[in-house]
This record gives structure tokens, sequence and C-alpha cells, in this order.
């Protein structure tokens, strides 16, 4: 019991920001998008967060330790494919043999980046204190995000499960001012699968390619 005691002290030692200091941060990360906050930045990054950390608090954190943080506060989600490989492992292994080395190639005949889009539950690891509101009246936050198989990541906190059209806005911004077209990877979720994200895809066919894998099963008792 003193081993651990001792091994909790010191890593809250070794911590660069005190509670307060991540619970303020993790709330800007959560209601704002980074140019709202005076960032040059559309969407949420780890260059971002780390620019937001160095302007409010002037720690500049490193690599590692910003990680670390990042992961506390939720805003490291397991990757699309891990995800759907935990529910459906035979489904998406013959996926991953099958489909995805073409889908593969084609991008990098293109030229194009490869990204994988996903959509999950906002639940940080660091234990917040109890808000003012009653949380059984709120939907559960969302994150939804677009990452490299390299683990480079944009996403943005929503209130709500993603629509439709807050999936297309969020597209639009990760699109804004690339030269490289897009090859998107998502689930066959139903809200990327309405004529208005097909007719989005299409005006768009030369910024973005999307390719689907077989996650969503409204058997399943999964969220779509």
């Amino acid at each position: 019991m003193r081993a651990t005691a001792t091994h909790r002290t010191t890593t809250a030692h070794k911590r660069r920001l005190s509670n307060d200091q991540e619970i303020a941060l993790r709330s800007l990360i959560h209601h704002h998008l980074p140019d709202e906050l005076g960032l040059e930045h559309l969407l949420w990054n780890k260059q971002a967060v780390q620019e937001l950390i160095h302007e409010r608090t002037g720690e500049l954190l490193p690599e590692r330790t910003l990680t670390a943080y990042m992961d506390r506060w939720g805003f490291a989600p397991d990757r699309p494919m891990t995800l759907a490989y935990k529910e459906r492992p035979m489904l998406i292994r013959s996926w991953m043999r099958s489909d995805y080395p073409v889908i593969a190639f084609q991008a990098k005949e293109e030229k194009a980046e490869l990204y994988w889009w996903g959509d999950v539950e906002l639940k940080p690891n660091l234990r917040m204190p109890r808000q003012v509101h009653n949380p059984s009246h709120d939907a559960m936050p969302h994150m939804a995000f677009v990452v490299s198989n390299r683990g480079i990541s944009r996403w943005c906190v929503l209130n709500q499960p993603t629509s439709t059209w807050k999936a297309i806005e969020i597209l639009d911004k990760f699109l804004y001012g690339r030269q490289r077209k897009l090859y998107l990877i998502a689930p066959n979720d139903p809200i990327l699968q309405t004529p208005e994200f097909r007719s989005w895809t299409e005006v768009n066919r030369t910024s973005i390619d999307v390719h689907y894998f077989p996650f969503h099963d409204p058997n399943s008792g999964l969220a779509p």
C-alpha cells in the first residue's frame, strides 16, 4: 500500500498542469473550435492543443507529455478499425484482406492521403468534478474525428451524436487548403449513407473519395 501511495504522489508531482488547469483546458477544447480561441486551426489536432496549453498556462509540453494529457482527457480514442475489430473480428479480418489492400493501392496511385473516419462517445480518463446540471437530461458528448494510419488526427467535440450535416461541415474544414486528394475510409454508418452526404461527396469528388467498411449493424445495439 505504501509503495502504491508513493507512486501516485510521484506521478502527481511530475504533472505539469494542475487539476484546475486540466479541467479548464479540456472544457475549452470541448466547447470551442480552435479558431474560436484565436488559434490558426479549423479543427483540433495535437499542435492546436499544444498551442492552447502554452497560451493559457505558459507551459510548452513535450510530445510525450502532451500525448499523455490528451489520453487523460479522452482525446485519443481507439482507431476506428480497432473498435470495429472488437465488435466483428471475423468480418473485419476478411475485409482487411480483400478490400483494404485495393483501397490503399488506389490511394497510393493517386498520391492521395488515406484517413479513417470515427465517431465515439467522449469518455475522459480524468475524473471530472460533478457538474451543476442534471446529466440525465443531456446527450453524451461525442468526438468526431479523422485519423491517419500514423495516428495523425483532427477532431471536434459535439454535444450529441454526429449528424449528416455536421459530418459534412467537419470534412469541409478538414479538406480546406489541402493540396492532395483524401481517401476516407468510414464505417457504413447511416449518417454517411444519406442522399445529402452522397451528393456532397459527388460534388467534391476531385477532393475526396469515400470507402466504407462493415461496422454498423442495426441489430447489434450499437448507436448509428
